[in-house]
């Protein structure tokens, strides 16, 4: 699937975090932030600072995951993009 205008499609990344004091977050427990990393599969035409393959951190709040081809797929806008790795 090729998103539109100023629309992103990614992979999500669930990884084990480490805190401050240095004690290990599940997979589960990371989930509950609002922050989440991903690898961006596609861009749509207007997207022009963040490219195929580019490993982001998106705001989770405006995001949402489908099923295509039985992948699972998040579908974002370019303004939730906060950083790129």
């Amino acid at each position: 699937m090729k998103p539109i205008a100023k629309y992103i499609t990614l992979e999500t990344i669930i990884e084990n975090e480490e805190t401050s004091s240095g004690m290990l977050l599940s997979a589960d427990d990371s989930t509950k932030s609002r922050y989440y990393k991903g690898k961006v599969i596609a861009v749509g035409d207007e997207v022009e600072t963040v490219k195929s393959g580019d490993v982001i951190l998106y705001d989770r709040t405006n995001s949402f995951t489908m099923t295509i081809n039985k992948l699972s797929v998040t579908i974002i806008q370019l303004r939730e993009v906060v950083g790129v790795f």
